[in-house]
């Protein structure tokens, strides 16, 4: 199983930048914390399916099957 990192616009939600795929949901949102340099919290909005949320950016992780 590999995590896929996005960064989302806040008010539009088009994908800003593609933040890669990772081997751990940890490793995607460290790569998220280290876009942002900020502490991120997440929320999970269906299984596979996190989201985190700053004043300008939506940062979202998904499950992608091998």
């Amino acid at each position: 199983m590999r995590f896929r990192a996005e960064v989302h616009r806040a008010y539009t939600r088009d994908l800003t930048l593609d933040l890669g795929e990772w081997g751990s949901k940890r490793e995607a949102e460290f790569t998220c914390f280290s876009h942002m340099n900020q502490l991120l919290v997440w929320e999970e909005r269906s299984f596979g399916f996190w989201q985190a949320r700053t004043e300008r950016h939506w940062y979202q992780i998904v499950v992608v099957q091998d």
